[in-house]
């Protein structure tokens, strides 16, 4: 119901002044009444319309467009970019005085002046000491950011404060507001001997006319309105006509604040009677009503909007709009809801559900209908990354970030933040890798990109970009990484296939080239990416000669220009964003001031902030997706169904204290300012009154740093006690339950569950129907016939007996990707677990040749010599990220060293005593490289199942049937994969050796890093016979590709769930899955894993599960069921009793199941 209360009014003093108010409590009825107060004009007459921010441009366009059918003639502007075009128009010589000019002044002051030796400073000085004898220039462009802020905002919301500042006098005595009033004096100072500067708000007032400005002003009222905005329309008002359109959601709730105000002084009545959320929230919105309703002589024309009684949401936005307590809520409706949740996920799952639910139900409902209001970034744990990655599972809903543009958009800025970054050296090896292969610094086919990848890691190119930097070598060999890697990176272009060159480095030692696979019509591609290379080197040692800031942007300028290749017009547009941002900046005449010569390091900070700023920049709302945003951007946007997330990270949650160099703080200053709290509490009243259909409030119960509970009387007790008094109605879980997702199965698993797909009935062929749910690239056109094997990694045979789920998984999803038995251990793709367990095994074998005592005194100096060396041959390949292995490290290496060693030799001895015995170990490395490994041999096939199987195996003493496991996993790992691992390992070498006649092999198991009890473990299993081993394998080679085993459970869990201590399947998943999930986040097999279906209760079908777990473990015909109960699990109950299933249903201590 409309219910307009006058006619408009306007109020005049002096027979000049026109100001006009309009209020309402809906955004929609100031939008109708800005189209009817913009009323006709005509051609080339412009109107200006100023509104809050960016991303309310949209709004009035759209709206004003419906309404006349186009919007031409009306500028959209908000209040900072109309003063600065004014500005340019009528003070075409006056320098504006904005943050970024502001903040350069700050800078040039504090480090390249003599202000900072004043004694009203001796405090500051010392902290841009930070204990050194040098003022530390990265220490002063951070203070002068903030001061740069606070300077404008003092002239925003306190201009008297700066007012006096600039007539000679301070407002308190603090020595904070001392020395930043000298400060600021000297600023404007200097630059005025520069020329004319100002604020452009005090010089158009100064110096111009109303008048001339604009003859008709219509402005949308922000939440919070700054007081020289305020101060600048009622000046404008003596000349133009300024209309004003105020949001205002109760009736007569702000002239009681104004009576409160006026008897405040002489203790009259107090505000009492008031809704709770008009008290908890209205003070902020108090003073600009105030200040309208007084300047316009209490003469506005109201449009109140009546919400009615239908909802809860309506009643609690009726009472509000009537000032009345008591309201009496229905049943839960969801129109208001107030939702707290353990976790983070859980929560940003649920608003997910929701908003997708309410989709289905309303055909009419657009993703640009809903708003999800989170935390400003960096004031929670993440809450916004969460919520991305929940809305980008599929299906994907597409989101708005206000803050934040598209992938597409930022690919340039991206590239030129790696640039930018790139002369320091301390970019990561993969993200320089990342860079040359950019598409914004060179066009490359996917094919190209895919063999200049392989080129680049086989000579390491990029492995060793700055090493010599980052590992504190000679500084004579800075330039050893991009020279040696570019002869590296030719030499291996013309080595033949098969040949291995050194490469001496001066203070590097020798450093290996290996072979690329090259031929000749691939040149010109070679040439083109030396030409890229030695681009960017170019780029970097020019680097290194100290600049002004204007020579820095006009280096710059060329340097991108040169170097980034737009792919697209867009890309070419943001490029040219990037470049007219550096020239922006050096064009500021404040740079003028010292002239200052910077070094890289130093101007690095100063523009690579231009750049981010055009990534971080406003996104207008286009009504393209789900607005995502913080509150203080919601503002007056009208949403149909709006949810607030993560309220105990907000302001709403916690006052957030001043800074420290905040005068504003300081005691004695006069005036009040609305706190952080009150002023984010005053846009939560806004956006809740705008919200159309629901409103649902949501927070953690937990922190999500700590895990320590949160007191929801804390988090949002205004909201709690006003809307739902006693959490009587509102307070609600979900209705339906929150299933978590797992961004790599959750797609997959609900595509497969609504398609009724059952994995014992899938056609054939399977993988082809799997491929069409889970949305797998499909296979290449089909080529000629041919006979090629498919290739297994040998312990994809162990991982199947233990974890069939992942193999599976791996087999799929490995489509177009390597080959395991393309995987050779001596490939440093990087300083980890790879590395330093080749490493670990080289010098346990050398010690073990050499028949070493374990007690040998001299092993210990050997093995300190040997980890030198490891970590020097680190540096020279630069085979990770720096500091992966650094020298702090070196003492944790010698004792794993010498801990491995020693374990091993210790063991040994203890089956072999003699030790000249132990050089008849030895290890087969079937299907690898003859040329790495002299001891490789053909692969092992496996013709029924047309499989090749290759990899490096355990060493094995086939005369004295000893196999030789060691492990050097620290944790996330179980003795039942070890097991796996050696029983499928034995079957391997009775194929290769059938020669070999024993009745039984001895199982020797050397965890060094494991439990003390289970360091060292030895068993016995039969010699298994060669034609029962070969046909074994071949069952399993295929099985393992069946798509039946997408539901199988891991085996030491089937084998509990099927010992029938848990009869009642919902119990025994209520207590297995927490572990269970666990368990699986930590394992070690990252690339080949795939979360099982725990935490997909809803979709098990419990028979069906039963029967395949039943037929896999329990059926003698399976080959996983037979091996298993007869081979693996009485090793694993014998000899680990601590690897047993926790009795009745209790999970260990450790948590683990």
């Amino acid at each position: 119901m409309i219910e307009p209360k006058a006619e408009f009014s306007t109020v005049t003093a002096g027979g000049s002044m026109a100001l006009h108010v309009i209020e309402s409590n809906r955004v929609r009825v100031l939008l109708e009444a800005l189209d009817e107060r913009l009323g006709a004009f005509d051609l080339f007459e412009p109107r200006s319309v100023l509104v809050p921010g960016r991303h309310f441009f949209s709004v009035v366009k759209n709206a004003l467009t419906q309404a006349r059918g186009a919007c031409f003639q009306v500028e959209i502007q908000t209040f900072d970019a109309w003063l600065a075009r004014r500005m340019r128009i009528h003070r075409p010589g006056v320098w504006p005085a904005d943050t970024d000019s502001l903040v350069a002044a700050c800078f040039q002051e504090l480090a390249f002046s003599d202000l900072t030796g004043r004694p009203a400073f001796t405090d500051v000085r010392a902290y841009l000491l930070q204990g050194t004898g040098e003022l530390q220039t990265d220490v002063a462009w951070q203070v002068a950011v903030q001061l740069g802020d606070l300077f404008r905002r003092y002239h925003l919301e306190q201009p008297q404060l700066t007012a006096a500042w600039a007539a000679g006098r301070t407002l308190t005595e603090g020595p904070v507001e001392r020395w930043q009033a000298e400060l600021f004096t000297r600023i404007f100072e200097g630059a005025r001997g520069l020329g004319e500067f100002g604020f452009p708000a005090d010089d158009l007032m100064e110096h111009t006319s109303p008048a001339g400005l604009a003859p008709e002003l219509h402005v949308l009222v922000p939440h919070p309105w700054p007081l020289r905005d305020r101060r600048f329309l009622h000046w404008m008002s003596s000349e133009a006509e300024v209309h004003l359109y105020l949001f205002s959601p109760c009736r007569e709730f702000f002239e009681q604040v104004r009576r409160v105000q006026r008897s405040s002084s002489g203790g009259g009545e107090g505000l009492t009677g008031n809704h709770p959320l008009l008290d908890a929230w209205g003070a902020p919105l108090a003073e600009p009503v105030a200040f309208c309703h007084e300047l316009s002589g209490y003469q506005t024309h109201t449009v109140y909007e009546d919400p009615g009684e239908g909802t809860n949401l309506a009643r609690v936005k009726a009472a509000i709009l009537d000032n009345r307590e008591g309201v009496a809520l229905n049943a839960p409706d969801g129109s208001l809801r107030v939702w707290s949740f353990p976790s983070r996920r859980e929560e940003c799952v649920a608003i997910r559900d929701d908003l997708m639910a309410r989709l289905e139900a309303d055909p009419g409902l657009r993703l640009c209908d809903f708003a999800v209001v989170v935390p400003e970034a960096g004031a929670g744990p993440s809450a916004l990354d969460e919520m991305i990655s929940v809305f980008s599972e599929d299906p994907p809903l597409q989101l708005h970030r206000v803050r934040w543009r598209s992938d597409s958009e930022s690919r340039v800025l991206q590239a030129v933040g790696q640039l930018l970054e790139l002369p320091t050296g301390e970019g990561p090896a993969s993200e320089v890798m990342e860079l040359v292969g950019s598409p914004a610094i060179a066009v490359w086919t996917p094919e190209e990109e895919q063999l200049i990848r392989r080129w680049i890691g086989a000579t390491g190119v990029i492995r060793g970009w700055r090493d010599a930097d980052l590992l504190g070598q000679d500084p004579a060999l800075r330039t050893h990484s991009w020279e040696r890697a570019l002869w590296r990176l030719c030499l291996g272009a013309v080595s033949a296939p098969g040949a291995a060159l050194q490469l001496e480095v001066p203070g590097a030692g020798s450093l290996g080239v290996l072979p690329l696979d090259f031929s000749a019509d691939q040149w010109p591609l070679l040439a083109r990416l030396l030409t890229v290379v030695h681009g960017l080197r170019r780029f970097c040692e020019a680097c290194a000669i100290p600049r002004t800031v204007a020579g820095w942007t006009e280096f710059l300028q060329a340097e991108l220009v040169s170097l980034v290749t737009p792919r697209t017009e867009r890309d070419g547009k943001l490029l040219g964003h990037c470049v007219e941002a550096l020239s922006a900046h050096g064009r500021r005449p404040l740079w003028r001031l010292r002239d200052p010569r910077l070094s890289y390091r130093e101007v690095l900070p100063i523009l690579s902030a231009d750049v981010a700023n055009l990534r971080t920049g406003h996104s207008p709302w286009g009504e393209r997706g789900v607005w995502v945003g913080p509150v203080a951007d919601l503002q007056l946007l009208p949403f149909s169904h709006v949810y607030f997330a993560g309220l105990e990270d907000g302001a709403v949650a916690r006052e957030i204290p001043p800074s420290p160099l905040d005068v504003r703080s300081s005691e004695g200053m006069p005036g009040r300012e609305p706190t952080s709290r009150e002023t984010e509490l005053g846009r939560f009243l806004t956006a809740l009154c705008h919200a159309g259909e629901s409103v649902t409030f949501s927070w953690c119960d937990r922190d999500a740093a700590t895990g320590d509970p949160v007191a929801r009387a804390t988090v949002i007790r205004e909201l709690i006690e006003a809307v739902d008094p006693g959490e009587r109605v509102l307070m609600q879980r979900p209705t339906a339950p929150v299933a978590l997702r797992s961004s790599r199965v959750a797609a997959a698993a609900e595509r497969l569950a609504r398609a009724g797909l059952e994995p014992a009935a899938l056609p054939d062929p399977a993988p082809e129907v799997l491929r069409t749910f889970l949305k797998i690239p499909p296979p290449p056109e089909p080529q000629k016939p041919h006979e090629r094997a498919h290739r297994l990694y040998w312990r994809e045979f162990s991982r199947f007996m233990e974890f069939p789920l992942q193999v599976t998984a791996s087999t799929w999803f490995r489509a177009g990707g390597r080959d395991p038995g393309e995987l050779p251990e001596h490939e440093p793709v990087a300083l980890g677990t790879g590395e330093r367990n080749a490493w670990l095994d080289r010098v346990v074998m050398r010690e073990l040749a050499a028949g070493t005592d374990p007690d040998d005194p001299d092993l210990d100096a050997r093995l300190v010599r040997d980890t030198a060396d490891f970590l020097d041959a680190a540096a020279a390949q630069a085979w990770g990220p720096a500091g992966v292995f650094s020298a702090a490290r070196r003492e944790t290496l010698a004792d794993e060293l010498s801990g491995a060693v020693r374990g091993a030799l210790t063991a040994v001895a203890s089956v072999l005593p003699e030790r000249d015995e132990w050089k008849a170990f030895w290890r087969a490395s079937p299907g690898l490289d003859p040329a790495l490994y002299p001891d490789a041999s053909p692969p092992i096939r496996l013709v029924e199942a047309k499989a090749v199987v290759s990899g490096r195996l355990p060493w094995i003493h086939l005369d004295r049937g000893v196999l030789l496991v060691l492990d050097y996993i620290k944790q996330g790992d179980t003795p039942v994969a070890r097991v796996c691992d050696a029983w499928a390992a034995l079957l391997l070498y009775r194929i290769i050796a059938p020669e070999a006649a024993r009745d039984r092999l001895q199982i020797l198991l050397v965890r060094p890093f494991a439990k003390r009890a289970q360091q060292q473990i030895s068993w016995e299993w039969p010699w298994p016979d060669p034609v029962q081993a070969l046909e074994y394998l071949g069952q399993l080679a295929g099985a393992i590709p069946d798509p039946e085993n997408l539901a199988v459970f891991t085996a030491d869990l089937a084998m509990e769930w099927l010992s029938g201590k848990f009869k009642d399947f919902d119990s025994w998943y209520a207590k297995r899955a927490p572990s269970m999930l666990r368990a699986w986040e930590n394992s070690d097999f990252d690339a080949f894993r795939l979360e099982p279906v725990w935490n997909l209760r809803p979709m098990i079908d419990v028979p069906r599960a039963l029967a395949l777990a039943r037929r896999l473990y329990l059926d003698p015909r399976e080959p996983v069921a037979w091996q298993f109960l007869n081979r693996i699990r009485p090793v694993v109950t014998g000899v680990f009793p601590d690897a047993q299933p926790s009795g009745d249903g209790q999970e260990d201590a450790d948590g683990d199941a």
